[in-house]
């Protein structure tokens, strides 16, 4: 044999050495492929039920603006209740004025249970 015949077949086994190890390599990498798609599929039905929360983009901003929503209607309706005192005040102080007045009348015409 000579030179170029020896550095040739040294050559090829160097290439198929390659070759075996890339493929074992390749194999090794597909297992744990298969390995972790499995994982990933489990985990995909363990979290299934959680998929309806999806639809909230940022639950604690929803959460920020359904209480802030909830202080607006709380302030609106302390508002009415403040506003519906004093309408009754002043109807009752409207009503006990023209009470007075009538009473004062009375009294000045003398009319009246004696």
């Amino acid at each position: 044999m000579d030179l170029i015949s020896i550095i040739l077949a040294v050559f090829f086994v160097i290439i198929l050495g390659l070759y075996l190890l890339s493929k074992a390599k390749v194999s090794k990498l597909e297992t744990s492929l298969r390995n972790e798609n499995s994982e990933f599929l489990k985990y995909k039905s363990e979290t299934e039920h959680l998929r309806k929360y999806e639809a909230i983009d940022d639950a604690k901003k929803e959460a920020n603006r359904i209480l802030s929503e909830a202080r607006d209607n709380l302030n609106k309706t302390k508002n009415q209740y403040h506003k519906k005192i004093e309408e009754a005040e002043n109807l009752a102080a409207s009503e006990l004025k023209e009470a007075r007045a009538k009473a004062k009348e009375i009294r000045r015409n003398g009319v009246g249970p004696r």
